[in-house]
């Protein structure tokens, strides 16, 4: 075994990697937050998109937190 092969080895054996990743959570308050934040920007060209950029969403999150604060 060469001195590359027993480095890889070596790493592999050092990182472990979770089974299946933690999926997102969000807080009522902040589903409140980001809803209200998108009704204010009715008619502006590209703001919708800018906060789902900006709060690392994506397009469906909206209309799970709005189906989400009718279950409740």
């Amino acid at each position: 075994m060469t001195k590359n092969q027993e480095n890889l080895t070596k790493s592999r054996d050092t990182h472990q990697v979770e089974d299946k990743p933690k999926r997102r959570q969000f807080s009522p308050e902040y589903k409140k937050k980001i809803l209200t934040e998108l009704e204010q920007t009715h008619g502006k060209r590209g703001a919708v998109g800018e906060i789902l950029r900006r709060e690392g969403l994506y397009a469906t999150h909206p209309a799970s937190f709005h189906y989400s604060s009718i279950v409740i």
